[in-house]
């Protein structure tokens, strides 16, 4: 990533960060929202807005291999320790530990997309959790410090 690339990404605040990455999920989901039978199944379902959200962040917990994002068909070095069972949702395949998640799977946003090209975990874990770069970035020394970005939840 470029620095000005960087700055302008540091520029960008929390709510502006999240309203981006909503008119990206609708300028996405547009083309599926605009057909007729998208309309009529969608006009069947009325749910309202959501009531809860769940940001689910594991923090050294197990790889998403293990969890929402089994490689059946990778080699067997690479699958993970689990077998991948089918979900109410076709097509998503989750964990064999998650059976009452995959029944619950339709009501779920299971996001697989975020990506960024820090290698270190703390760094990049600030970035993901903030919307913001780390202080010093690409670093998993760094100790807290005052220009730190309060994260989500916090």
């Amino acid at each position: 990533m470029t620095d000005e690339e960087q700055s302008a990404i540091a520029e960008l605040s929390r709510r502006g960060a999240l309203c981006a990455g909503a008119a990206g999920a609708i300028g996405i989901g547009m083309p599926g929202l605009l057909s007729p039978r998208s309309a009529a199944a969608e006009s069947n379902r009325s749910r309202g807005p959501a009531k809860r959200c769940i940001f689910l962040f594991a923090w050294g917990g197990p790889s998403q291999i293990d969890t929402f994002d089994p490689k059946p068909d990778a080699p067997k070095e690479i699958r993970g320790l689990f077998k991948p069972i089918a979900t109410r949702t076709p097509g998503i395949l989750v964990s064999e530990h998650f059976r009452q998640v995959a029944q619950h799977s339709d009501k779920l946003a299971i996001v697989r997309s975020l990506t960024h090209d820090d290698p270190a975990h703390l760094s990049s874990a600030h970035l993901t959790l903030t919307g913001h770069f780390a202080p010093n970035i690409k670093s998993d020394a760094a100790p807290p410090s005052d220009r730190d970005t309060p994260h989500i939840g916090s």
